[in-house]
């Protein structure tokens, strides 16, 4: 009776389903992306002030930072700080690059093909 109850998947209709559940897991792989990108992205911004404020002390040029208020303890401070909080986003990043969901990658790429061997866009 199952087979008389319900009605058969149209191809229309089986395209319009996987292109909502490639949309739906699309914006989801994309979104671990992006927030791996920004971890990895701050971490190089962080790590470049840092070790310019450590350039600026080895080379005797921490007076540059007196004039934005930061005295040369204060500027050794910022460094380690930065050094600390760089090396922290980067390992961060690297963590998100390397347990990434591949088994949702892998289901989305499946999506895709069934969608294309059907005719989709």
């Amino acid at each position: 009776m199952n087979g008389e109850d319900s009605q058969p998947i149209t191809v229309e209709t089986r395209r319009s389903v996987l292109k909502s559940q490639i949309r739906d897991l699309a914006a989801q792989v994309d979104s671990y992306k992006a927030r791996t990108a920004a971890a990895l992205g701050a971490s190089v911004f962080i790590l470049l002030i840092g070790a310019g404020a450590v350039y600026d002390i080895l080379s005797g040029k921490s007076s540059l930072w007196s004039a934005v208020g930061l005295s040369r303890q204060g500027l050794s401070l910022l460094a380690g700080f930065c050094a600390i909080a760089g090396a922290s986003l980067l390992m961060i990043g690297i963590l998100r690059v390397r347990r990434r969901d591949r088994l949702k990658e892998a289901h989305l790429a499946a999506l895709e093909e069934e969608l294309a061997d059907l005719g989709g866009e």
